[in-house]
């Protein structure tokens, strides 16, 4: 799945910082513990993770969950799709990054 983004921005700086950012999230030698991935990618949320996941033949997936009660049962959600189309753990974190 390619990548689609919006135009007239220096993406690539962009990209660096981002995954950056979330690498520095990571706890201190998660290496020693798993293959963490930050992969970015732009589109819709539901079909980029599974495709990756897929892709990566990932062995866990670790997704945000909104703050929202209802959306833990909504079938439409991020959420479930990806629950329903992997064929691997995926782990729903709730919070906020300060």
């Amino acid at each position: 799945m390619g990548k689609s983004r919006p135009p007239g921005v220096e993406l690539e700086v962009i990209d660096n910082r981002m995954k950056r950012e979330l690498q520095s999230l990571l706890p201190a030698h998660v290496e020693r513990y798993c293959k963490a991935k930050v992969i970015l990618e732009f589109g819709s949320p539901a079909e980029i993770i599974t495709s990756v996941a897929h892709t990566e033949r990932a062995s866990l997936v670790v997704v945000g969950l909104k703050e929202r009660a209802l959306a833990d049962h909504d079938p439409s959600s991020t959420q479930s799709h990806v629950i329903r189309e992997i064929n691997c753990a995926v782990l729903g974190v709730r919070g906020r990054l300060s």
